[in-house]
């Protein structure tokens, strides 16, 4: 049997049963979120104008 997660298709658990390929994803999900550290990015927001407005203010 094989578990993937949908979101990461690269993580899967292989098991004998459903329930140990489940406990071997969690296991590899566990390992993966040991090294995992959250970052702040911050993003420009594209200055655009807004073609609806100069229409209405003419």
């Amino acid at each position: 049997m094989k578990a993937t997660l949908l979101s990461l298709p690269e993580c899967q658990g292989i098991g004998n049963t459903e329930t140990e390929a489940i406990e071997a994803l969690d296991q590899i999900l566990q390992a993966r979120l040991v090294k995992a550290r959250i970052v702040t990015l911050e993003i420009e927001a594209l200055k655009t104008e807004n073609l609806w407005i100069q229409k209405i203010l003419g």
